[in-house]
């Protein structure tokens, strides 16, 4: 009895009420289990790895992935709260077109405003389930990464590519179904036409993502570096064309400069010193020829053997 006074009236408009959450919870679950089918976070962690190893230096690739970490977990740490409150906060969808003076006024929408609301929750529970397990996911790799040296590092990473690329994934989840949940409020309080832009929006994110992550992997410094930029709207606002190509011009050389001198340091590497007690080996010769023994310094401690 207490748990069906907890559920929804046993009226009509609420008999379906859980078409809407099962569809959502479903594909929540999707978005966690296709990228994994897929192999898509092993591909992201290699495709970091195989960027670093070809434009960068493997021994700071441990900074770099702790990096990602930090950044994702904060960002998803950030995306937590909110969409507890959303959670917390939701109440029931009333739309604005409703008798704010009479509440239990009924409305043909009404049955309409049920599913909406079903679905806003089930959104707001997948986005706030991503957002946890990327802070886990990035916690769990701290604690098992952080005490491993170089080498061991890669060959973590190496074991576990997925490290690298899941809490991005799971970030982006997050945000998705964050915005899925505030698309679905705005339809069910102001209706459609405030939530057609939000909806263009979601698209706009999905594809802009994808497209980022693509141009960013087929980054070469030495093909589009060299690339001057190209129309510019704000040219005369802040500052001129003109001079946007000299400061490229001029960064570019130094670039170039600053390359060559790091190839001249790793093919003539820099000597160092031996030390003291190596660098005259003719002295210690020339003593154990002659037999004498060096001199002691001034004040220096003498070890006298204890009597038995």
């Amino acid at each position: 009895m207490a748990l069906q006074a907890l559920n929804f009236p046993a009226r009509e408009e609420y008999q379906l009420h859980w078409i809407s959450a099962g569809l959502m919870s479903l594909k929540g679950l999707a978005f966690y289990l296709l990228p994994k089918m897929l192999g898509l976070d092993k591909a992201l962690g290699y495709d970091i790895l195989n960027h670093a190893e070809m434009h960068g230096d493997l021994r700071d690739l441990k900074e770099g992935v702790r990096g990602i970490w930090q950044q994702s977990s904060t960002v998803a740490a950030l995306v937590f709260p909110m969409a507890m409150a959303m959670i917390q906060e939701s109440g029931r969808l009333r739309p604005v077109y409703y008798d704010q003076s009479s509440p239990d006024t009924e409305d043909d929408s009404e049955p309409v405003v049920i599913h909406l609301q079903q679905m806003y929750l089930s959104a707001c529970v997948s986005s706030l389930f991503f957002s946890c397990w990327a802070c886990v996911s990035c916690m769990m790799n701290f604690a098992y990464v952080e005490s491993l040296a170089g080498s061991h590092s890669l060959a973590f990473f190496l074991t576990y590519p997925e490290t690298i690329g899941g809490p991005l994934i799971f970030l982006w989840n997050s945000i998705w179904f964050f915005l899925i949940a505030l698309c679905i409020w705005m339809l069910g309080i102001y209706g459609l036409a405030i939530t057609l832009p939000a909806l263009i929006a979601l698209p706009v994110y999905a594809i802009g993502t994808v497209v980022a992550f693509r141009t960013f992997s087929r980054f070469d410094p030495s093909a589009h570096v060299r690339e001057e930029p190209g129309f510019m709207m704000c040219s005369g606002f802040v500052i001129q064309k003109g001079q946007v190509r000299d400061i490229h011009k001029r960064l570019y050389a130094r670039m170039l400069q600053q390359r060559s001198e790091e190839a001249e340091q790793q093919s003539h590497p820099e000597p160092t010193d031996p030390p003291s007690v190596l660098k005259d080996p003719g002295e210690y010769s020339e003593k154990a020829s002659t037999g004498s023994e060096p001199k002691e310094r001034p004040n220096a401690r003498r070890v006298v053997p204890m009597e038995t």
